[in-house]
């Protein structure tokens, strides 16, 4: 996973009675830093909440730079942020600072609850400006959304993501599809009957075609039935 750093630049304290202490770090400026290194890697707005007060960092190197380092993905919710303090490659120190992150975007979400299973429509939506640190991939256009299947009940209000709509692969009840059973490297194909109404991602009964078994599947967006267990008949 690539890594980014935001270097900040050293504030050197010349003074004979600090002669030891050479590159100095102010807590306000180390705040500063992960702040703006933060937002450097979030698209979006964002807030940064650290739980407590940074204390300064001083060494009695020259020279001395600081890096926050990490990654995009990392950078949501409540995390351990962290600065690391090199002479050249050499590192010096490494310190964490526990943070809350805040992501607010734009986003799509639900204008009234939509239940599980149902088609979205233009009318389920609306684009508001939402906190969405805890749904990495929230969806930025109806677009993505219009057309297709709720996969959970998704409340008024509620920021919509990418998993939450299924591709609009429905079947109903008396419908031929494909059962697929696996057993180690071995897959087996079998026509059966839907017992009831399913769409993708759903589990959903079905007969085996000639005989009384009865099989639980999951849908799968080609349409085939994937056996997870098996109920009754012979």
């Amino acid at each position: 996973m690539r890594k980014f750093a935001v270097i900040l630049t050293v504030f050197l304290v010349f003074s004979a009675s600090a002669a030891l202490s050479r590159s100095t770090f102010s807590g306000s400026r180390l705040a500063a830093a992960l702040e703006n290194y933060v937002r450097s890697l979030i698209d979006g707005k964002t807030e940064v909440f650290f739980y407590k007060k940074i204390k300064s960092q001083s060494f009695p190197e020259d020279g001395v730079i600081a890096k926050c380092v990490g990654d995009a993905r990392s950078l949501r919710g409540a995390r351990s942020l962290a600065i690391e303090f090199y002479d050249g490659d050499r590192l010096l120190k490494r310190i964490s600072v526990p943070a809350r992150i805040k992501i607010y975007k734009k986003a799509v979400a639900a204008a009234k609850n939509i239940e599980e299973g149902k088609k979205i429509e233009a009318t389920d939506l609306r684009i508001v400006e939402k906190e969405v640190s805890n749904c990495p991939n929230v969806a930025v256009s109806a677009s993505q959304l219009i057309g297709k299947r709720a996969a959970r009940r998704i409340r008024r209000g509620e920021p919509i993501s990418l998993n939450d709509a299924l591709d609009d692969v429905f079947v109903k009840r008396g419908d031929k599809v494909t059962i697929v059973a696996q057993a180690g490297a071995i897959r087996i194909r079998s026509v059966g009957t839907a017992l009831q109404d399913a769409t993708a991602g759903s589990s959903i009964k079905v007969k085996r075609e000639g005989t009384r078994t009865i099989l639980t599947g999951l849908l799968a967006k080609d349409g085939s039935v994937y056996i997870i267990g098996e109920g009754s008949g012979k």
